[in-house]
């Protein structure tokens, strides 16, 4: 298979995944729609996730081990690697449900000049022993997306000229850059959505984690760009803020 037959680039970074990389593998795998390539950009991991990456090296296209700036060094890492015409990034504790790729190929041989395209994705998480699921994933309106990331980055499509005209994605933000580049794109970005659900995605990474560090940084992020109004930028945060507080302290309580 040639570059000029890559469909798809499908990017994986990881960092000690030793226990949920597999599984990210083998959905890829495990797809029937075959026109793409597999690459795994890990940052020196200390456990066995280079062992699962040789396990599976018969079906990955290229692999490094070495250290990073974290997550967003390791996508532009993987970006150089690509030379599929579509790139997206799947999170190691991640996975493609089935037929996941075959709905995405159609709709991007079909809608060829879009630059970027999302889906729904099936949110999976434990609590009190009992499985937890939600849906999450709207279509890409400009309106909404100044003010919030209303997209489901996971898995979703990047035609790879919007990397040839604007650039990679922002180091210098740790959980946001991807936001980032496509708030750095604006109105101008010509999007697409397919409602099937396309991923399950765990919950609990680390825009999760530090989720008052990711408030901050995308409204440095809207602060920079300043597509609305400063007064709605701060007022967006401190209701974000509120809300998540709010929520950690129920739960704390044990009342959610």
């Amino acid at each position: 298979m040639n570059s000029e037959q890559i469909l798809i680039s499908i990017v994986i970074a990881t960092y000690n995944s030793e226990a949920t990389l597999e599984a990210a593998i083998q959905s890829v795998l495990d797809q029937q729609f075959k026109d793409y390539e597999l690459i795994i950009i890990d940052g020196n991991s200390s456990d066995n996730t280079i062992g699962i990456i040789k396990k599976y090296e018969h079906g990955i296209k290229y692999w490094i081990s070495e250290p990073d700036a974290g997550i967003y060094d390791a996508w532009n890492k993987g970006l150089k690697a690509t030379q599929g015409k579509w790139v997206c990034f799947l999170g190691s504790d991640d996975m493609f449900l089935s037929g996941a790729l075959s709905a995405y190929s159609e709709f991007l041989i079909a809608n060829s000049e879009l630059d970027y395209v999302s889906s729904r994705v099936e949110l999976f998480w434990e609590k009190k022993g009992v499985n937890q699921t939600r849906v999450i994933g709207d279509k890409w309106n400009w309106n909404v997306f100044k003010r919030k990331m209303n997209v489901a980055h996971v898995g979703s499509m990047h035609n790879r000229k919007i990397y040839d005209r604007y650039g990679n994605y922002n180091t210098n933000y740790k959980i946001a850059s991807d936001y980032e580049l496509l708030l750095r794109i604006g109105n101008k970005l010509n999007a697409g959505f397919i409602k099937t659900v396309t991923v399950k995605m765990r919950f609990g990474g680390v825009s999760t984690k530090q989720i008052f560090k990711t408030l901050k940084e995308t409204r440095d992020i809207k602060l920079f760009y300043n597509y609305t109004n400063v007064l709605f930028i701060y007022l967006d945060y401190f209701y974000f803020f509120s809300r998540s507080s709010t929520k950690r302290f129920l739960n704390w309580l044990g009342l959610i």
